[in-house]
């Protein structure tokens, strides 16, 4: 199971895409009020009660050609791990479609998954060490992972692309995009093989202890 929560703001319009390819199919729980994170916290905690997965999507993503199809069968391939649908750094190395970079230190907001399970703890860890007036959800999640020495998997190709509209992050602007994206990825062969990026956990908790409530 699969529940979704959208970041959304109401003096401005959502992706078209959005609302053809989700909106009218699946179960999405509007979040509009307070600060980005705070948003973001609640759009989380929307799915803390359900049993699989939850995914929380900005306003402004513009989601690939059977995108729900796409998500449901990277949950099969990896039902136990940190997902997020797009990223914008070009590697190296680049899989083969259907395979996932593993990072040890980057996440992208935009559309992130978590098995409920997972949630809470996410939840209790940003109350307990960060900032309450920081802002950002997915270096938050990062932090996280880091604390929790788990990885974060993007798939290739890309399941989604920072859209044209303004971010739900002001300060990104629109002109973050996935490298990897493609708009009809088609039949992929989804499969748990990745290709691993280097990332130095302690150094990252390390470079964002500015943010920490005891740094």
């Amino acid at each position: 199971m699969l529940t979704i929560a959208m970041m959304h703001k109401p003096d401005r319009p959502m992706h078209p895409a959005l609302s053809k390819k989700i909106l009218s199919d699946w179960y999405v729980d509007l979040h509009t009020e307070g600060s980005l994170w705070e948003c973001a916290r609640d759009a989380w905690l929307s799915g803390v009660r359900d049993k699989g997965h939850h995914l929380v999507i900005h306003d402004d993503i513009r989601p690939c050609i059977g995108f729900m199809c796409q998500v449901n069968q990277v949950l099969k391939v990896l039902p136990q791990a940190v997902i997020s649908l797009w990223g914008s750094r070009s590697e190296v190395i680049v899989p083969k479609p259907g395979a996932f970079y593993k990072y040890n230190t980057f996440s992208w907001g935009g559309a992130l998954i978590l098995p409920c399970a997972w949630i809470e703890p996410f939840i209790e860890f940003c109350n307990r060490n960060i900032d309450p007036a920081w802002p950002c959800d997915d270096t938050r999640l990062t932090l996280w992972c880091c604390e929790t020495d788990r990885s974060i998997y993007v798939p290739v190709p890309n399941l989604i692309q920072h859209g044209e509209l303004e971010s739900t992050h002001q300060s990104l602007g629109a002109e973050l995009k996935s490298y990897t994206y493609e708009e009809n990825p088609g039949v992929v062969p989804w499969r748990a093989e990745t290709v691993d990026i280097p990332g130095d956990r302690a150094s990252f908790i390390v470079s964002r202890r500015m943010h920490y409530v005891n740094p």
